[in-house]
């Protein structure tokens, strides 16, 4: 099979005398995977996994992304085996799954490393959750994905939570608890566990008109070391629209982010950030869009903030002075029926209860809106990153973007168009909020569809990003 090596000197850079080089790998056939996706760079090999009929199969690759090797393995009781996740650490990557045995679920992790020898393996905690339980166990990492947390939701008010090492595959510690007054089937927004292994969760109570002056955000950390913290913060006369929630591992706090609207308003209005452990009480920043910003929104004068449709909250990256950088995108789904449609060569109209209609989904991914606040909450800068991105029925796969960190700047890395023959560009960011757009790669020829949402970094100035058509994988590699 006919392999690309691109070697490109890149358009935009060229002013600064900066190559780039790309290197495509091989097709992987994955038409009847469950799952997939890049695991990393384990000691110079690009490591590949899909997961198909209970067994995970991997994938080697050198540096130039050339094939060198490949193992199927089977999962423990692989009729019920379903795969969480595969980490990667600097020496060996962990294939994590449950499996159901007795009415139980029990949660294994299998080492290995870069030529796919197994290095150990144990079940390191289980669940009571039954064989009709509508809420399997669920699982989150840490941000140096070297510590992973398991948790239940047991009806409205139980949890059982566990956070495992995988240096050691050992249990860091372990709890099944009760929270009266908070229903967590709807209350309950994220699981997080930080570096050391404390585990915290997060809830919202009261997001509604009426009773906003009782709407808070909180958390219930269990630290690693022995205690249980409560965290809450008010946040009266507003409606949240998204929230996101982060341990930031280095100062050791919870840090939230959301959008926000005035009592009555239907669209976002303006955003907050907050560190909810921060002594004595918590700390909070309420920033509304003002003219100015919606102006550059809208691309018009703009003299009342009537509020964005269709936001969401992306990403948020953490500063070292304590700062916060909160990435918001425009996204929006529209589903419609077509009138008519054309099946073995016959058109069928609307109304055939033989032939239903067509179902027709849009997927747009726009501007992107970065705010940047100080360690107190207040407002740094913001900008707006113009794009715009159109797809249909594949759920937005090759739309959003990629950001990749380096200590000098942030790249966010996009499709410009959603489509084989394209332009992949970025916006090249610094910590004053300045920015450059650069033009990287141009794909006419090249059958590449590229999946940047599922991209990885593999170091500072490399990352891999799969392409899909038709089932078929293959993975680029682009280094700065």
């Amino acid at each position: 099979m006919k392999k690309y090596i691109l070697h490109l000197l890149l358009l935009a850079l060229a002013q600064n005398a900066f190559a780039q080089t790309f290197n495509v790998s091989d097709e992987v056939d994955i038409n009847r995977a469950d799952m997939y996706g890049v695991v990393g760079k384990i000691n110079d090999r690009v490591i590949f996994f899909s997961v198909e009929d209970g067994y995970a199969t991997f994938r080697s690759f050198d540096e130039k992304m050339h094939h060198l090797s490949e193992k199927r393995i089977e999962l423990e009781k692989r009729y019920s085996a379903k795969v969480f996740d595969v980490l990667a650490g600097k020496n060996d990557f962990c294939l994590i799954y449950q499996y159901k045995k007795k009415g139980r679920d029990f949660i294994k992790i299998e080492k290995y490393d870069g030529t796919i020898r197994l290095l150990d393996s144990a079940t390191v905690t289980s669940f009571g959750t039954g064989f009709m339980s509508e809420t399997p166990p669920a699982m989150s990492h840490s941000e140096d994905r070297r510590v992973v947390l398991f948790y239940h939701v047991n009806g409205k008010e139980e949890m059982e939570a566990a956070t495992v090492s995988l240096d050691s595959l050992r249990v860091i510690q372990a709890h099944h608890f009760s929270v009266h007054s908070i229903d967590m089937s709807e209350n309950f927004k994220e699981a997080l566990v930080n570096n050391k292994g404390d585990m915290s969760f997060t809830w919202e109570q009261n997001n509604r008109t009426g009773v906003l002056d009782k709407h808070t955000i909180s958390a219930t950390e269990f630290l690693s070391g022995g205690g249980v913290m409560q965290y809450s913060l008010p946040l009266k006369d507003f409606i949240t629209n998204d929230v996101k929630f982060v341990y930031d591992n280095l100062h050791n706090r919870i840090v939230a982010c959301g959008l926000i609207s005035k009592k009555g308003a239907f669209k976002t209005q303006g955003y907050f950030t907050a560190s909810l452990n921060e002594a004595p009480n918590g700390k909070i920043g309420y920033h509304l869009f003002d003219d100015v910003f919606m102006s550059s929104v809208k691309g018009r004068k703009v003299s009342n903030n009537k509020g964005i449709d269709d936001v969401k909250i992306q990403d948020i990256a953490l500063r070292k002075d304590g700062g916060i950088l909160l990435f918001v995108e425009q996204v929006e789904t529209r589903s419609r029926s077509m009138n008519n449609y054309t099946y073995a060569g016959a058109t069928y109209a609307p109304n055939s209860y033989t032939h239903p209609l067509m179902q027709q989904t849009d997927y747009y991914y726009d501007n992107i809106f970065i705010f940047s606040t100080h360690p107190d909450c207040e407002q740094h800068w913001r900008t707006v990153l113009y794009k715009k991105q159109f797809s249909q029925n594949d759920e937005g796969a090759f739309c959003s973007f990629f950001m990749m960190k380096s200590p000098s700047a942030l790249r966010l890395i996009f499709n410009d168009e959603v489509q084989k023959n394209t332009t992949v560009s970025e916006y090249v960011l610094n910590g004053a909020g300045q920015y450059e757009r650069h033009t990287l790669l141009n794909t006419d020829g090249q059958n590449l569809s590229l999946r940047f949402h599922d991209a990885v970094q593999t170091g500072s100035n490399e990352l891999i990003i799969p392409s899909e058509d038709r089932h078929r994988i293959r993975l680029l590699k682009a280094t700065y």
